[in-house]
């Protein structure tokens, strides 16, 4: 009898149904260019002063920042933000999406990727990105240091796609490339480094146990 009763229990007790978590989606590669760009707005007006510093004879940051303000205003500080952007946009959106890419050539294999794979991921997307993002780096460094110069030698690009009209029309469209050689040979080294070796990091963080995808591993990683 008491084994009968444990069969009707069993035959009446609802199936156990498993809820599949869901798999986080990755995050578009877009959004690295678009944080890049915010970082660089924020910063602009440092990156600004260090030009300055570097191609006028001020020999402050203060100094440089006041001399600044009083001639152009606080909006003279950000000055030439239109190049930055631009160079974020082209340079850091590229070396995103190309790592991205990149990784999916390398290591087609299961398991987790060796870190000489990212590294030679990270080195592709470098290259791709250094050669996208020359013209940006060209015009960023311009429309910064405009000011320091004597108003007669002025380029006075009144924004990226202005100055970019102007390179080609007035230098020819080889004047994209000048600098080209050590700028990506920069890009390279840097992101065959930055991106491998987070990726590392994060691997082997998530490997412990103790982390999740989220915003402090993101933390802890780098």
């Amino acid at each position: 009898m008491a084994s009968q009763t444990v069969g009707k229990i069993d035959s009446v007790r609802p199936p156990i149904v498993q809820i599949a978590t869901p798999r986080k989606r990755p995050y578009p590669f877009w959004l690295g260019g678009v944080a890049a760009s915010i970082a660089a707005s924020i910063t602009h007006p440092l990156d600004l002063t260090k030009v300055r510093l570097q191609a006028s004879g001020d020999k402050r940051m203060i100094a440089s920042i006041q001399k600044t303000v009083q001639t152009a205003g606080i909006r003279g500080l950000f000055d030439g933000i239109s190049g930055t952007l631009f160079r974020q946009m082209t340079y850091s959106l590229c070396r995103f999406w190309a790592y991205d890419e990149s990784k999916k050539i390398v290591h087609k294999g299961p398991g987790p990727m060796p870190g000489w794979k990212m590294a030679l991921a990270g080195t592709m997307a470098g290259g791709i990105a250094g050669v996208v993002g020359n013209p940006g780096e060209i015009l960023m460094v311009r429309m910064q240091g405009d000011f320091a110069k004597p108003p007669e030698k002025r380029l006075n690009y009144k924004h990226c796609f202005d100055g970019l009209f102007k390179m080609i029309r007035d230098e020819g469209v080889s004047s994209l490339a000048r600098g080209l050689a050590p700028n990506v040979f920069r890009s390279v080294l840097m992101n065959a480094s930055q991106l491998a070796s987070y990726d590392s990091f994060k691997i082997q963080l998530l490997q412990t146990g103790k982390f999740e995808e989220n915003i402090n591993l993101h933390f802890q990683a780098p």
